[in-house]
């Protein structure tokens, strides 16, 4: 199941395990002890969107059928064991409906997830999980965040590729998927950011089989998703692959 809480690595170990609804613990390889430790404490929000797929009774039909350019009635609320109950999930354009394994974009996408973190003082750490099927060079696939209303449209600081797999809520084929995770440092920020949103673009053929959110209060020395020497280090033990790349925020 979908966690909050990153995980200490325990003998230069990567948990990162099949899940039943794709998105797993947060990995970390790369963050340090203080910097995890600081994650794990701070008082955070979750949200999580799992079984986005045909069987969920509560979003089938959304998009219409085959190519999928009709608009959704509604937002797709959170709906994980742990959800805080704050996100939403949302088709803002093109192509996305609600297949039997996935919502299916046969065409290009535009999505948002946005929260209120209504239970925080203030956010100075996000971190979203997007666990797909991709059809495009996952470094594509780019996350802008805006908070309070504006248009900001800051770029993640850190971006990541891990792998992923998934099986939906009956059981079924497991199928493989890739699991990009996005990190915003939002501490030096002036405002007191109370909501924001997250907007991105899929390729055509892109499969979305869960999401994952997580926003803290906490103040992060750097990234604490895996960086790229790590995936060296951890091949063959974790079966992760990717990298890491520093980004910068657009002013």
């Amino acid at each position: 199941m979908m966690t909050t809480n990153l995980l200490k690595l325990a003998s230069a170990l990567i948990a990162i395990s099949s899940s039943a609804h794709a998105i797993n613990s947060i990995p970390t390889s790369s963050g340090t002890p203080s910097d995890i430790s600081a994650f794990n404490s701070a008082d955070s929000e979750y949200e999580g969107w799992e079984n986005l797929n045909s069987t969920n009774t509560d979003i089938a039909g959304y998009g219409g059928s085959y190519p999928g350019y009709a608009a959704w009635p509604d937002a797709v609320d959170s709906n994980t064991s742990g959800s805080t109950g704050n996100g939403a999930y949302s088709k803002t354009a093109g192509a996305g409906y609600v297949g039997n394994t996935s919502i299916y974009s046969s065409d290009t996408g535009s999505f948002s997830i946005s929260s209120s973190v209504d239970s925080l003082d203030d956010v100075n750490t996000v971190i979203f999980q997007f666990d797909a099927g991709l059809q495009d060079d996952w470094t594509n696939y780019v996350a802008t965040l805006s908070y309070n209303g504006g248009s900001q449209s800051l770029t993640a600081d850190y971006t990541a590729l891990t792998n992923g797999s998934f099986t939906n809520e009956f059981g079924g084929e497991t199928i493989y998927s890739s699991n990009i995770l996005f990190q915003w440092d939002l501490s030096s920020i002036g405002d007191t950011i109370s909501e924001y949103v997250i907007s991105y673009d899929v390729a055509a053929h892109t499969q979305t089989y869960a999401l994952q959110l997580d926003s803290s209060e906490a103040i992060l020395a750097g990234s604490v998703i895996p960086e790229a020497s790590n995936f060296a280090l951890l091949a063959g033990i974790a079966a992760i692959a990717g990298c890491v790349t520093r980004r910068r925020r657009i002013q």
